[in-house]
């Protein structure tokens, strides 16, 4: 009889609270969409190929699993907006499960689907699925622009809830521009903003079937598997009005578990959804998780031909298209950024390519690289001081220096060679590399 009567004021308030839905239309008040990149949570990325694995080369698929839990997410206000006078939506807890795919470097393809647990005003909890979406990423920019930038395509469908609102039942288009730019591996930042339409987004006095989302997030590594997330989300609804606008502010820690696995946990403040919310607060976590091969798996190398005596020298230099390729390695002191005498001949060399092959490129991006021994901060320090020498090494041989810009990578980029001993793993990504800007 208990169960009965719980059962029966369950319904009467869901029905209390729908009643109103169902005159004035419907609204989808779990606006929490998970980012399809292992750096930041709710923002897009449009770099890729700077994580220190290239997932466009080695990674085929993406696994992602989001838990996120939001107080308070649709409230009533009065008729200043200052006060709250009712609680429609006492929290929401989401999981998000999304998969993605690479289909070649620039392209790629992913899809969400959220299952959740409502509180109403209340009542107990009671399970419905969101709005299934899915997005196409186009990256627009070259591997060497100063700022890169991505096209992607959105799509919702109405498969969520409009009950217990977690959907406003309409088939919801979209496209946004994600920004980024990399500060030589010291921190990374992106800008996001785009336009979303939902026409049958509207609730009460709310109208968010135009709105433009907007997102910006900032990524500071703090070693090779810790670091920090700072991020802003909202959205400005069309035509102006403050009282729809929702915002949130981000704080949270990513963890590196190896190549394969990211870990993202951290709180948001502020305004979470479309409709008249409070500023109250979310929790998330996620799980990320992108397979990369076997490197015992990968064919082994070809064996480089034994060349045979001549009096002509072999080249060391050669010039490409895309980058300077250097034969042997440029010789530093141990731990230092000091030129050995080889080093400077080797330099020689790579002056009278430059020279020579002048009006083939813009500029020359000289970057450092350091194998994985030492701590994340030297190594950083190491890798740009030594691409800082080799530019003044250059400089000092007749190349502008207008010509040349350095960057220092640590052992964010490590070159995979299967087949090589341990030791001369470590050799090889002791180098400093040349990249032809055209």
């Amino acid at each position: 009889m208990k169960k009965i009567t719980r059962t029966l004021a369950g319904l009467s308030t869901l029905a209390s609270i729908l009643a109103p839905a169902l005159s004035f239309g419907s609204a989808n008040v779990q606006v929490y969409q998970s980012a399809t990149n292992s750096t930041y949570t709710q923002t897009e990325d449009a770099i890729g190929q700077f994580m220190p694995y290239d997932p466009f080369k080695e990674r085929r698929f993406y696994l992602s699993a989001h838990f996120n839990f939001v107080n308070d997410p649709l409230v009533e206000y009065d008729a200043t907006h200052t006060f709250r006078t009712r609680t429609l939506v006492d929290s929401i807890t989401t999981l998000e499960l999304g998969a993605g795919l690479y289909l070649n470097k620039r392209l790629s393809l992913f899809g969400y689907a959220p299952i959740n647990s409502v509180n109403l005003e209340n009542s107990g909890p009671l399970f419905g699925f969101g709005d299934v979406r899915f997005l196409l990423k186009y990256r627009l920019s070259g591997d060497d622009d100063f700022l890169h930038i991505a096209i992607i395509p959105e799509l919702w469908m109405p498969t969520g809830d409009s009950f217990l609102f977690l959907s406003d039942g309409s088939l919801g288009m979209g496209v946004k521009l994600a920004f980024e730019h990399d500060f030589n591996g010291h921190a990374r930042a992106a800008f996001n903003v785009g336009y979303r339409y939902t026409p049958d987004g509207r609730y009460r006095d709310l109208n968010y079937s135009n709105r433009i989302p907007l997102a910006l997030g900032l990524f500071v590594p703090f070693s090779r598997h810790w670091g920090g997330n700072l991020e802003a989300k909202g959205a400005v609804v069309l035509p102006g009005d403050r009282v729809n606008n929702p915002g949130e502010f981000y704080a949270g820690l990513r963890f590196q578990a190896g190549r394969d696995i990211a870990i993202l946990a951290g709180a948001s403040l502020g305004a979470f959804n479309d409709a008249n919310a409070g500023t109250d607060f979310r929790a998330s976590g996620g799980l990320r998780f992108s397979p990369m091969p076997d490197p015992s798996t990968a064919p082994a190398p070809t064996p480089r031909p034994t060349p045979s005596p001549s009096p002509v020298p072999v080249k060391r230099v050669i010039f490409t298209p895309k980058e300077i390729k250097i034969l042997e390695e440029i010789k530093f002191e141990h731990n230092k950024a000091i030129l050995t005498a080889s080093g400077k001949q080797l330099l020689d060399e790579v002056a009278e390519v430059i020279k020579a092959n002048r009006k083939s490129f813009r500029q020359i991006s000289v970057e450092g690289h350091t194998n994985k021994l030492g701590s994340y901060k030297h190594n950083m320090k190491l890798s740009a001081a030594r691409a800082a020498t080799v530019k003044e090494y250059l400089m000092s041989r007749g190349i502008e220096g207008k010509l040349l810009i350095t960057s220092g990578y640590g052992y964010n980029r490590p070159k995979k060679m299967p087949g090589l001993s341990k030791a001369a793993q470590l050799e090889a990504n002791r180098r400093v590399e040349f990249r032809v800007i055209k």
